[in-house]
């Protein structure tokens, strides 16, 4: 019984380490898509003449 105890205490931590990693990647995932449609309005605002066609 104590091997499991000393086992769930050492892949705990790594297994919820991981899961914020991936956590994170997802965010930073969502901020890059974030940033591709700012710039892309930003584009849009910019050339006032594409958008009248």
């Amino acid at each position: 019984m104590p091997d499991l105890l000393i086992l769930v205490l050492v892949l705990g931590p790594f297994l919820l380490v991981l899961y914020n990693f991936h956590q994170l990647r997802r965010s930073q995932k969502e901020i890059v898509a974030l940033l591709h449609e700012t710039n892309r309005l930003l584009a849009g605002k910019d050339h006032p003449a594409d958008a009248g066609s």
